[in-house]
């Protein structure tokens, strides 16, 4: 007989470890829905045992009206019933996208984790805990792939970044499946909100959610998702060894760095294969906290192509790149 499914507690306990949170103060974003509240749920039930402090953050992004304020109200409401302190902070996204002109989705992103990072320091937290599943997991490498990703995109979300000096990005679940969560919120008879922007198919996560993958585990292979899970665990281990490479790279090439310009020494790059190139700048790029979601593969090349061989091009971020003598000058706007 086949083994019975590991118990969603065992499996949070060992990405808990995984993520090396024990004896630590874990912010924990929280928005309601399922894989979130399970997260809360399941620190909090596991919080003796890993000496876990935490505190139950809230980001209203006011985009869904009276919605949006509901589920704070509703967050709160459950954080209080179990004694847990809550924070709750108001995000105006429209207001950013009117102002920069970013997509609603890119203006989001941006705010939430700029809130994750001030709440982490104002109550001396270490990490902040979000609620990404194995799932989610796939659906970010569907995702990455369609935009034209390189080798990186493939390896999909890490288990654990850096969001600022001091400040770790964790995803203990990032290896339970969605059903596994669910099932134990049922189990445990917790109620959760419900997201209806889940449901926008103009949001391509939602179709590849809710039509592909279906479609693919129906007509194509049942193990989809575990076949997609091992590819982006080995695209991970080559990038690390790709990352290893461009890190000594770039400490050899970079020339002048500053928060908006970049100076970079092709001499040093130009015995390099063009993957370590790409990988150099991508590093650079991240240094300095550039824009990376409208950045595909396609963007990449062409600012590879600029060090091997010259040229002037502007990027999406307003990123203007161009060669001068043996530097390539990077400079944001």
């Amino acid at each position: 007989m086949p083994a019975s499914p590991r118990h969603f507690l065992d499996q949070l306990r060992d990405g808990i470890a995984a993520c090396e949170l024990q004896g630590q103060s874990v912010l924990v974003a929280v928005s309601g829905g399922p894989d979130s509240v399970a997260l809360w749920r399941g620190i909090s039930a596991s919080a003796d045992e890993s000496h876990i402090r935490f505190v139950v953050a809230h980001l209203n992004h006011q985009l869904r009206g009276a919605d949006s304020e509901t589920d704070a109200e509703w967050v709160s409401a459950l954080a209080r019933g179990f004694g847990h302190d809550v924070v709750v902070r108001r995000l105006n996204v429209s207001g950013r996208v009117a102002t920069t002109g970013e997509t609603i989705e890119e203006a989001a992103r941006t705010l939430r984790y700029a809130a994750l990072i001030e709440l982490a320091e104002e109550f001396n937290c270490c990490a902040v805990a979000t609620g990404h599943t194995a799932d989610d997991q796939v659906e970010t490498v569907l995702h990455h792939l369609f935009r034209g990703t390189g080798l990186a995109g493939l390896k999909g979300m890490p288990r654990q970044r850096m969001l600022a000096d001091g400040v770790r990005l964790v995803r203990p679940l990032l290896g339970i499946s969605r059903s596994d969560v669910e099932n134990w919120l049922s189990e445990i008879q917790q109620p959760t909100r419900c997201d209806m922007s889940n449901t926008d198919f103009a949001f391509t996560r939602n179709r590849i959610r809710s039509e592909l993958l279906p479609w693919l585990e129906r007509e194509i292979n049942p193990q989809v998702r575990k076949a997609i899970t091992q590819l982006a665990n080995q695209a991970g281990e080559v990038s690390h060894w790709l990352r290893t490479q461009a890190e000594a790279v770039l400490a050899r090439a970079l020339s002048e760095q500053s928060d908006d310009s970049l100076r970079i020494d092709v001499t040093q790059l130009q015995s390099e294969p063009r993957c370590i190139i790409r990988e150099v700048l991508l590093v650079a790029w991240q240094r300095n906290r550039w824009p990376l979601q409208s950045m595909g593969f396609q963007e990449w090349q062409r600012l590879a192509d600029v060090v091997i061989t010259g040229g002037t091009i502007t990027l999406p971020g307003a990123i203007d790149v161009r060669r001068r003598g043996h530097l390539v000058i990077l400079t944001r706007k």
